[in-house]
């Protein structure tokens, strides 16, 4: 009996002849293939103060599933230096919450949803002088085999939006 998984794991045999290994047939397999998860996934959309330090993002997934984690621009422009004019609002490196901490996030890592299949994602907010309007980024999480779920990360100039402290 065969077993195909949708969730990650499993193994992956390629289209390839299979060898002979001490007088049997054994067929070939790719350790390294990504495999496909097709379980759900969600990032939740944010309303942030310029003046927050930071936006905070949960992912949300099926406990023990991995993501890897991205922002994009969106009316809001990302960087980790603030140029002379003052474009950057949000910062690009990312931190995740590891229970007892932030941490540092390496961008294409692995971030595994805790037992409540949930991960607490946070960039910086760039608060600058210039009223702008609300602006909006995205945090991206993806999970093997392409699927991904984007949550809009809006920030309010305005005096409105949440304030999140660094905690």
């Amino acid at each position: 009996m065969g077993t195909i998984h949708d969730d990650g794991t499993g193994g992956y045999y390629p289209d390839q002849a299979p060898t002979l290994v001490n007088g049997q047939l054994t067929p070939a397999t790719n350790p390294n293939a990504v495999l496909n998860d097709d379980r759900p996934l969600s990032v939740s959309s944010v309303e942030v103060n310029e003046g927050s330090p930071y936006a905070v993002f949960t992912v949300r997934g099926t406990a023990g599933q991995q993501v890897t984690l991205a922002t994009q621009n969106g009316t809001a422009i990302g960087g980790t230096t603030t140029p002379t004019d003052g474009s950057v609002d949000y910062g690009t490196a990312l931190q995740v919450w590891s229970g007892s901490a932030w941490v540092a996030y390496t961008p294409g890592a692995l971030v595994t949803l805790d037992s409540a299949g949930i991960a607490l994602v946070r960039s910086a907010i760039v608060n600058d002088t210039p009223y702008e309007g609300a602006q909006t980024f995205n945090l991206v999480a993806s999970v093997s085999g392409g699927l991904s779920a984007t949550g809009v990360g809006t920030i309010h100039d305005d005096g409105t939006g949440g304030y999140y402290p660094d905690q």
